[in-house]
């Protein structure tokens, strides 16, 4: 989710539907690809809006078949 500081507004949440194996996965690709968005915005931009990269990495419950797929 990315969010301006500066408006206290945020943009619509950002799903990517792919699933780590690991919570150390999910974090270390979530603050790599923020550290993409923020390095795209141009600095001016990013010194205005105060933007800001929020990302969460949630545990999925898998059934025991699906521990055979």
């Amino acid at each position: 989710m990315m969010c301006h500081q500066a408006s206290s507004t945020c943009l619509p949440r950002m799903d990517t539907g792919v699933l780590y194996n690991t919570f150390r996965d999910c974090a270390l690709a979530g603050y790599e690809q923020a550290g993409k968005i923020i390095a795209d915005i141009p600095p001016i931009k990013m010194e205005k809006n105060q933007t800001v990269i929020k990302f969460w990495c949630q545990g999925k419950k898998v059934l025991e078949e699906e521990k055979d797929v």
